[in-house]
């Protein structure tokens, strides 16, 4: 639990400082299905929020 938190923020933090594209690629690589759902969620509120 604790290191699912910790994944989360550093995501954040990744998104926000990083790339996008060299964050896109990296969650992909290493986080396919953790990283499409955040991907869908964090766009999702980017586009229409």
């Amino acid at each position: 639990m604790c290191s699912f938190l910790m994944l989360c923020i550093y995501h954040l933090l990744v998104t926000f400082c990083a790339l996008p594209q060299y964050w896109h690629i990296m969650m992909n690589l290493f986080l396919v299905p953790l990283g499409s759902m955040f991907d869908m969620i964090i766009w999702s509120d980017f586009q229409f929020g």
